[in-house]
């Protein structure tokens, strides 16, 4: 790690230490929003997590725009460098989503912490990719999704906030997987040119859940796995960490109690969901972002709270309410 960046570091711990108190509102009578201004945003996205362990090469490089190598300090450095601070709008803003959505969260009775921390990003962390995402306890915010529209910002703050309280009850996590097909399983590991170009989701960043579907009268089973296509990032094209982006589902075998990729000539066996009939009977389609359970059951979730009628699989939806109030 280099000197500058600890001695930045403290800086920031020493500074937020004095700060004035941050700015926050209601979500539950349980559970408070707080706004992180820059100097506190710093800290959090450099402290290490489930998310930054499992950070490929390929995370870090497409992350900075580059096509060096870049070590893990770099990179850290890199993320407290494209925090900005919110403003009285936008703080506004996200207060009036909180009140619309307090009363449908607080009816389902989530076990959510007692604080999710609001980050508001450059986006440069990820190469330009304007997006949303969580780590631990905090939803990260791109400047760019500040400027959707309401009604599309307010979908993805509750997609959000889902994606915090699956990290915090564990076993409802399982529990809503299992409702779509998906089982918790070991951690997997890729051959490691693989490996080096995964992109890793901030939501779900471990590669340990399988699915088990008929394939035209046999059954295969198979786990979610996004990547890039290409080996190396291209700083001349755009695209950030999504450059070269692919979903694939990635069959595994089972060995002494263990799953693990099932390889063919040392690579993944991999199937285009789209070909995959049994796949969509257990998932349903009420949502095409199928990147993983974590982010389908997400997208249902939002479904769930704004009420949306009139679904293909509205049984989905159903047994989510279920097993929330469990």
């Amino acid at each position: 790690m280099r000197k500058n960046f600890i001695l930045f570091i403290l800086s920031v711990i020493l500074i937020s230490c004095t700060d004035k108190s941050l700015q926050t509102c209601k979500l539950t009578d349980s559970c408070t929003l707080v706004f992180l201004d820059s100097l506190s945003a710093a800290k959090f996205v450099t402290s290490e997590d489930d998310y930054t362990k499992r950070l490929s090469p390929w995370d870090r490089s497409a992350g900075m725009n580059t096509d060096s190598i870049v070590s893990q300090s770099e990179y850290l450095e890199h993320t407290a460098k494209n925090v900005i601070p919110w403003t009285n709008n936008e703080i506004k803003r996200f207060t009036s989503f909180a009140q619309n959505a307090g009363v449908p969260i607080s009816d389902l009775r989530l076990n959510l912490p007692q604080k999710i921390l609001l980050i508001k990003t450059t986006s440069n962390e990820f190469g330009g990719v304007v997006t949303a995402y969580t780590r631990q306890n905090a939803i990260m915010f791109a400047q760019g999704e500040l400027e959707r529209p309401d009604s599309s910002l307010y979908d993805t703050f509750i997609h959000e906030i889902f994606h915090v309280y699956s990290r915090h009850n564990a076993q409802k996590r399982e529990a809503l997987y299992l409702s779509i097909g998906f089982e918790k399983c070991n951690e997997m590991t890729l051959p490691d040119k693989w490996n080096k170009r995964r992109l890793t989701n901030p939501d779900a960043p471990a590669l340990n859940t399988i699915i088990k579907i008929n394939n035209d009268g046999e059954i295969v089973v198979l786990t979610p796995l996004i990547y890039t296509r290409n080996e190396t990032y291209d700083i001349t094209k755009p695209g950030g960490i999504f450059q070269g982006f692919s979903f694939r589902l990635m069959r595994v075998k089972e060995e002494n109690n263990t799953w693990q990729p099932l390889l063919k000539d040392g690579e993944p066996v991999l199937y285009s969901p789209q070909n995959l009939q049994g796949f969509w009977d257990k998932i349903g389609k009420n949502t095409n972002y199928i990147i993983h359970p974590e982010e389908i059951m997400a997208s249902n979730f939002v479904l769930l709270v704004t009420g949306k009628k009139d679904l293909p699989n509205p049984e989905i939806v159903e047994n989510m309410k279920k097993i929330i109030a469990e």
